[in-house]
């Protein structure tokens, strides 16, 4: 069984959802097919002989895609290393409560998906980097959940970004 509901995070009843998100076993995601909207879901297990319930709140936030994809370049004499662009964010219940704490602290706060082409070093073997950023404001930034490292445009270390 599924249910879905839509809130707004910053409202009474989206800060009382947050809340309760901060207390764990709930997950974050967020695709590109569905235009980069958060949702967060929970699976509630059933009886025994009963099927499980799927809970999806859509938080009305919307994470923004910076990643340029394409040949970029770092530095002058860093090498060109491919970009991917970006399919999805997941996070695990862990990094979806860390999330609640701080949005219910910076409730203007907004999620967007960083695409880093690395140091002159890392350009030399292919590496780009990934990540998702609260931008807390004021050119504060904290990273949520693991960073996504690509090389030659292949996963080799999952993060939180799915290229």
């Amino acid at each position: 069984m599924l249910t879905t509901k839509t809130i707004d995070h910053a409202d009474k009843t989206g800060r009382a959802f947050l809340r309760k998100v901060a207390k764990g076993n709930w997950r974050a995601n967020a695709r590109r097919d569905e235009d980069w909207r958060l949702t967060f879901t929970r699976t509630i297990e059933g009886e025994i002989g009963e099927p499980d319930e799927e809970v999806v709140v859509d938080s009305g936030l919307t994470v923004r895609d910076d990643v340029q994809p394409g040949m970029r370049q770092s530095f002058d004499d860093s090498e060109p290393v491919t970009m991917q662009e970006p399919r999805s964010v997941y996070l695990h219940a862990w990094d979806a409560d860390t999330l609640a704490v701080l949005l219910l602290k910076f409730p203007n706060a907004s999620l967007k998906i960083r695409g880093s082409s690395g140091s002159a070093n890392s350009s030399k073997i292919g590496l780009t980097f990934y990540s998702l950023e609260l931008d807390l404001g004021e050119r504060y930034t904290v990273t949520i959940g693991g960073e996504t490292i690509a090389c030659h445009g292949r996963t080799v270390c999952g993060g939180a970004i799915t290229i």
